[in-house]
């Protein structure tokens, strides 16, 4: 059995063979149970995860594989909140974080991928100059509209956004065209269909979406790179089938998968 859910988006979907329930912070969906894994991680690696099911069912022995999605402060604020996980995936900082606060068990983290943050225009349309950061800015100035993740979100696009574009003196003029999105898929999706005129995010969010065209990422000067961290709860109910989790995304299927969705593998 496989389930997905998901926080801090308000909605109700359904994915082929997922189950996606949906709510605000506290998760609202059904408590975890002593006979399932449950896995907290960021939006970023859900293409991943999502396309590892069998690897990831085989190290959890048989038992249900539940995966918690949301916006890297959703997840550290849901790990801090319950008990009811066996293994976290976040960005570098929120997850240290939790070790130094021994929510999840030190020594035990593993670096899985970095993912650079860049721009993405509709296919078709001209493109931007963004080979340098004063080419970017001069682009950002003329682009009629730009979408990114919302920074009251708590996602780390959107916060790196917001200070580049303070520090760039681009904050007032991007925020009269600006269009702000729960998360960098339905960014892309957006631009996919004409609403805005130029995309940035984590690159990892455009891969194979289509009637998009990806640009590449910041240039040097403004390059963002985020590292994406496993961790075993310090708690967790099953401590060594989240072990063999944490190994199982070591593998050469798991770094295959991660390339194929935007990522460098470590």
């Amino acid at each position: 059995m496989w389930g997905v859910r998901k926080f801090g988006i308000m909605g109700v979907a359904a994915l082929s063979a997922f189950s996606i329930a949906s709510g605000l912070l506290p998760f609202s969906g059904p408590a975890m149970a002593e006979d399932e894994i449950v896995i907290l991680s960021a939006w970023a690696m859900r293409a991943t995860l999502d396309s590892m099911q069998p690897v990831l069912a085989k190290a959890a022995h048989g038992l249900p594989v539940h995966i918690v999605y949301g916006t890297a402060l959703d997840i550290a604020t849901h790990a801090r909140a319950t008990a009811a996980y066996d293994m976290v995936i976040l960005p570098s900082k929120p997850l240290w974080d939790l070790v130094r606060e021994g929510l999840v068990r030190k020594g035990d983290e593993r670096p899985l991928g970095k993912v650079n943050l860049g721009f993405a225009i509709k296919a078709g349309t001209p493109r931007p100059d963004m080979s340098s950061v004063d080419a970017m800015m001069a682009s950002l100035r003329a682009t009629p509209s730009i979408g990114y993740v919302d920074p009251a979100s708590g996602a780390t696009t959107g916060l790196y956004l917001t200070m580049m574009f303070k520090q760039m003196n681009l904050f007032d003029d991007m925020k009269v065209k600006q269009h702000l999105f729960a998360d960098g898929t339905l960014t892309m999706a957006a631009l996919a269909r004409g609403e805005i005129a130029l995309a940035a995010g984590q690159l990892c969010d455009a891969v194979n979406v289509k009637g998009i065209e990806v640009l590449g990422p910041l240039p040097a000067g403004a390059a963002f790179t985020t590292t994406y961290v496993a961790a075993p709860a310090a708690h967790a109910t099953h401590g060594q089938i989240a072990i063999e989790l944490r190994d199982a995304l070591a593998s050469d299927a798991f770094r295959d998968a991660l390339k194929l969705n935007g990522f460098e593998p470590l």
